[in-house]
């Protein structure tokens, strides 16, 4: 598992846009302090939660069997899941409303605390799109290809 100075970073090298990882990490500094003003928290603990509420615990891989493309659910490796549900909150910021993109953080943090936001959304999106794609893979002969 990665530590929060690890999950800081990994953060702070995904927000960052066209090498500027100073930049980068300005608004991620400042999205920490607004946090720590806002709820009273440590707000490296509160970035860590809202991250692992990210984690992706399955997805949808495609396989070919027989002609045809079936989507097949999978389970997440380990390694992959914090990256992944940090592309999901980059993804969710980057669609939102606000004017700045640190409002857009700021924004997207808060609501992923309080439960909300479309990083969330995203999230569960993919979980029910595991769900659906269950009954997809049945029968002896793709068994195998149904790896849980």
């Amino acid at each position: 598992m990665m530590t929060q100075l690890n999950i800081l970073n990994k953060l702070s090298n995904t927000l960052m846009t066209r090498g500027n990882k100073s930049n980068s990490e300005e608004l991620l500094y400042h999205v920490l302090s607004e946090l720590n003003y806002q709820y009273r928290k440590d707000p490296v603990v509160l970035i860590e939660k809202m991250i692992k509420q990210l984690i992706v615990i399955a997805e949808v891989r495609s396989k070919k069997r027989g002609g045809t493309s079936r989507l097949v659910p999978t389970p997440t490796p380990q390694h992959r899941q914090i990256p992944l549900g940090i592309r999901l909150f980059r993804e969710a910021v980057r669609i939102r409303p606000e004017r700045t993109f640190k409002q857009r953080i700021l924004g997207e943090a808060m609501n992923l605390y309080q439960g909300r936001g479309e990083s969330l959304k995203k999230r569960n999106n993919i979980h029910y799109q595991v769900e659906i794609n269950r009954a997809n893979v049945s029968g002896k002969k793709t068994r195998r290809h149904y790896r849980w």
